[in-house]
């Protein structure tokens, strides 16, 4: 996404994505909660970063993403 501090807000997403441990939704709705006021600016940003890394993970075969690898 061109920027090297948007690379935890793409793993976020594909984290949340392949566990289903949160969902996508609710992780763009709390960014405006948990990001300082001064980072608030970037909430479009993040929540976009977010979604690209969920967007990967879906192209990706769930075996691929089973933990041990077989």
């Amino acid at each position: 996404m061109g920027q090297v501090l948007a690379a935890g807000m793409i793993a976020l997403g594909a984290f949340a994505r392949a566990t289903g441990i949160v969902a996508i939704d609710s992780l763009v709705a709390a960014l405006g909660d948990v990001l300082p006021a001064h980072r608030r600016k970037l909430i479009d940003t993040n929540a976009a970063c977010i979604a690209r890394g969920a967007e990967h993970v879906d192209g990706i075969d769930a075996a691929a993403l089973a933990w041990p690898p077989s």
